[in-house]
């Protein structure tokens, strides 16, 4: 059944004693003969891909470690469906972002609708922009595109990696007033700091931007309030992948 292997594995990884069931083989579905090519790409549609990874594939790997749980993960991506412009409800609030690279991968350009009823985050658009020459200038024209074509309401793009494509983007926007572009632009350098307000009083916290924004994202992980489309196995492969690697009293390396 689904969760039980993973749940055995753990069990048994932080008590160290042998589960009731020590008796049972495991066998990935891959080598199972009771499963033909068919039957695999059957299950694997209708399937997570943690569960698919943990239950059927019988790998743990990164699951441990990893700053999300597995099982908020499985929960964000338990539905399917198409992403796209016929998603867009009025009533939302979309964000474009984008991770500007060029080396180890392409650009990466996210887009997500906001519901402020259900506070659930749903993802609407993502790309690779893998141009080998003009990788910054064809990222840069496919934001400006998309942006009009989801009617986004702001622009998150990190500062640090980014200053002459920032330039690019308020140069579109400044060329085409009607698009509301420049003035919704936020550069964001994820190495800074940002002033939260203590509920408990009122003395003001600086918290790192990259850290606040990690658990903000996992606490709504937590509460099932991101909705991915489950063959969108890349991202939950960065998910999963995303662990701390060094940590001190005043930052955190992930």
């Amino acid at each position: 059944p689904e969760g039980k292997y993973y749940e055995t594995i753990r069990d048994f990884k932080s008590s160290g004693v042998v589960p009731l069931n020590s008796d049972v083989i495991f066998i990935p579905i891959s080598d199972n003969d009771d499963y033909n090519e068919p039957m695999r790409e059957q299950i694997k549609a209708t399937t997570t891909p943690g569960s698919w990874r943990t239950e059927y594939l019988l790998e743990v790997g990164d699951a441990d470690t990893s700053v999300f749980s597995v099982d908020s993960l499985n929960d964000a991506f338990y539905e399917d469906y198409e992403p796209g412009p016929h998603l867009i409800r009025e009533n939302c609030i979309r964000f474009l972002t984008i991770d500007w690279d060029k080396y180890q991968c392409g650009t990466n350009i996210l887009i997500t609708q906001y519901d402020p009823n259900s506070k659930v985050l749903q993802l609407l658009h993502h790309e690779e922009v893998k141009d080998p020459v003009l990788t910054y200038i064809t990222a840069v024209n496919r934001a400006v595109q998309l942006w009009q074509e989801y009617r986004c309401r702001l622009l998150i793009a990190d500062k640090g990696a980014g200053e002459g494509q920032l330039e690019m983007l308020m140069e579109a926007g400044m060329k085409n007033p009607g698009i509301e572009l420049l003035e919704n632009i936020v550069p964001v350098s994820y190495r800074h700091n940002v002033e939260l307000a203590d509920p408990n009083s009122d003395e003001v916290l600086k918290e790192n931007i990259k850290s606040f924004l990690v658990g903000r994202l996992k606490l709504k992980l937590q509460r099932q309030q991101v909705r991915i489309p489950h063959h969108k196995e890349e991202i939950y492969d960065q998910f999963l992948g995303f662990k701390v690697v060094k940590q001190t009293d005043t930052t955190v390396t992930y």
